[in-house]
């Protein structure tokens, strides 16, 4: 899959690059402390774009959350 889109549904303002390092790290931190295997942001990306079936495949919108 071709790098998607975020959105902040607060503010509608759109992003072209995956959330900060620092946040992954500390998240897959987390999760080794909790004696879980991190996961790749890129895995969880694709999983939540597979279960919202998005109409255009690189940006999720607030009308496909609710359209449901």
């Amino acid at each position: 899959m071709e790098e998607a889109v975020l959105c902040c549904l607060q503010t509608q303002h759109m992003h072209d690059t995956p959330p900060p390092p620092h946040l992954l790290q500390a998240i897959q931190e987390m999760m080794a402390s909790q004696d879980q295997e991190p996961v790749s942001f890129d895995d969880v990306k694709d999983e939540i774009f597979d279960m919202v079936k998005p109409a255009d495949p690189q940006i999720i919108t607030l009308v496909d959350l609710t359209s449901r």
